[in-house]
């Protein structure tokens, strides 16, 4: 292996572990900022019954206000956190924009494909069409094929769509009327 190959070989690697620790490090900051605002939702629920107990109030209308702000601010909250950009990139991207189960993707790919795929192929085909990186596609795709007729497998490690299954006939029989 030529020293060049290696060098960056070597600087992915540290990036990759670059990567982790900074990932790491938001999840803690996120973890530290969800406990500070639980902390402060219940100091001011705290705050409320206490000026309840002391006042006496017993008008309805001032104290449910409290929790509707409550959950206002908690939702103004989350949208921000879910508008904050993934340091995973563009596999998170395209799996934001794609609410799609691993299963139904295979299925997808499988039924498009229409002939014999093997498992890189479909892995390739689930990162570039749905951003989804299933952790053991292998056991995905065993677990499709003996749990329905859809997916067959023809040979060792490859796979095709069936469309024989008794699901797939009555649609086309519905469709077709």
């Amino acid at each position: 292996m030529s020293f060049e190959k290696e060098a960056l070989l070597y600087r992915l690697q540290m990036m990759e572990e670059k990567e982790r620790s900074y990932l790491k490090e938001l999840q803690r900051e996120r973890q530290d900022i969800y406990d500070r605002l639980r902390e402060l939702d219940h100091k001011l629920s705290q705050e409320v019954e206490l000026l309840a107990s002391e006042e006496n109030i017993t008008d309805a209308a001032v104290v449910p206000q409290v929790p509707e702000v409550i959950d206002q601010e908690k939702e103004a909250v989350s949208e921000v956190v879910d508008s904050l950009p993934s340091a995973s990139g563009g596999a998170a991207e395209a799996a934001a924009k794609s609410k799609i189960s691993n299963t139904q993707a295979v299925k997808n790919i499988l039924k498009e494909n229409g002939a014999n795929m093997s498992i890189s192929q479909i892995k390739i085909e689930l990162i570039d069409k749905y951003g989804l990186k299933p952790s053991n596609l292998s056991q995905l795709l065993y677990k499709l094929k003996t749990d329905t007729d859809e997916i067959i497998s023809p040979g060792r490690a490859t796979y095709r769509y069936n469309g024989t299954s008794q699901v797939s006939q009555q649609e086309e029989m519905e469709v077709g009327l």
